[in-house]
């Protein structure tokens, strides 16, 4: 609000598409298109943008400007003294990663990833895949299915099984499932 004498419409990245929002959904991003509006004040709008796309949309799109090549940033776990910008084990950096690889543009971000490090724990996409509540699996296996790619058998049907569990079950139910069975989770 410091900046709304100089700054009229702030537009924040919708996180899933227009079309899947919902109030019936754990994730507060399915409702960010209705919410985010309402910050909006006298002199400051608020809108959300990009919900016209899936998020494997806006990346494909991303992969195209040669600027984001080497400014991507897109980690959880914030600037930490690393090589590179990126962390390249957390989710969203997992998540990114594999869509740039589907893309067939994940070379082009060696400057922000480090590919040898993820290439060395290919497992984690799928907990990457799997950890969040907004289901990004099925956006990359579609991407996927699209652009003539395969994706292990195995991760589709371990996204299945998590995706399962996290829609008709309790939080409590999930978090003592992963706890007991935490391959069924992460491998």
């Amino acid at each position: 609000l410091a900046m709304q004498s100089r700054l009229h419409t702030y537009l924040y990245s919708a996180g899933v598409p227009y079309v899947d929002t919902a109030f019936l959904r754990s994730d507060i991003a399915y409702i960010d298109s209705i919410l985010i509006p309402m910050l909006s004040t006298e002199t400051l709008t608020f809108l959300t943008a990009g919900g016209e796309y899936t998020r494997s949309e806006k990346t494909a799109l991303l992969s195209e400007m040669p600027e984001s090549y080497s400014t991507l940033y897109v980690c959880l776990r914030g600037f930490e003294r690393h090589r590179h910008l990126n962390c390249s084990s957390c989710s969203k950096c997992l998540r990114t990663m594999l869509t740039l690889d589907v893309l067939g543009a994940l070379d082009k971000y060696r400057d922000v990833f480090d590919i040898e490090k993820s290439t060395q724990k290919k497992a984690l996409y799928v907990k990457g895949l799997s950890s969040s509540s907004v289901n990004y699996a099925d956006d990359i296996i579609s991407l996927a299915a699209r652009r003539g790619k395969v994706i292990p058998r195995s991760w589709k049907a371990q996204a299945s099984t998590i995706r399962g569990i996290k829609n008709r079950s309790p939080a409590w139910l999930r978090w003592r499932l992963m706890k007991r069975f935490p391959a069924t989770f992460v491998r």
